[in-house]
């Protein structure tokens, strides 16, 4: 049994795969979804791009459930031949390594700002996880406000983020938004509407 609570269709709203038209897999503590009700869900649509998200909760709490999806879609690329993408949306404070070897993985990295900002346990595996990610994955930081704003800028520019993945500082204040451009960060803003 699949630790599932719905699957659906929708687009991709944020990071590399932003707009891409996108099967969405939501995982929970009290899903319940059958194998087979899996897969005759996702062979209905023709999508090859999927996005694992939680409900509440990080897709990596759930490590059979995400095992199984994974494997399925191993097993249907090694015999169809078809691509398939594959993204979780994960806080990052759980270690990611194990399924960062299989290339259709894509990690939207989306942390808690304060985790940077205060020295935790959970920091240091967040920290560890930033260094993992690839030039396929993404780091999402969502900034409100200028205080928060000046500390990531200081992060990122001396973590150089932008090296090695796709660094989106995504927020809704313009304010915010014109002093990213003004203080030219090799990075990419997402502004959501």
């Amino acid at each position: 049994m699949l630790q599932i609570n719905k699957i659906y269709f929708d687009y991709k709203s944020e990071g590399i795969l932003m707009g891409m038209p996108t099967i969405i897999v939501e995982v929970c503590k009290d899903g319940k979804m059958e194998i087979e009700g899996f897969i005759n869900i996702i062979n209905s649509y023709v999508s090859s791009f999927v996005s694992i998200i939680g409900n509440n909760n990080d897709p990596y709490e759930f490590k059979e459930t995400l095992t199984s999806i994974i494997n399925y879609f191993n097993n249907k690329i090694m015999l169809t031949n078809k691509p398939y993408y594959v993204s979780i949306s994960t806080n990052g404070i759980y270690d990611i390594s194990k399924l960062n070897t299989y290339n259709f993985i894509i990690h939207d990295l989306k942390p808690n700002i304060e985790l940077f900002l205060k020295p935790k346990e959970q920091q240091k595996i967040l920290e560890k996880n930033i260094y993992k990610l690839s030039i396929k994955d993404s780091l999402l930081l969502t900034i409100e406000n200028k205080e928060t704003y000046k500390q990531i800028k200081d992060i990122v520019v001396k973590n150089r983020f932008f090296v090695w993945t796709n660094c989106f500082i995504v927020s809704k204040n313009k304010e915010i938004i014109k002093e990213m451009i003004k203080d030219k960060l090799p990075i990419r803003i997402q502004a959501p509407l």
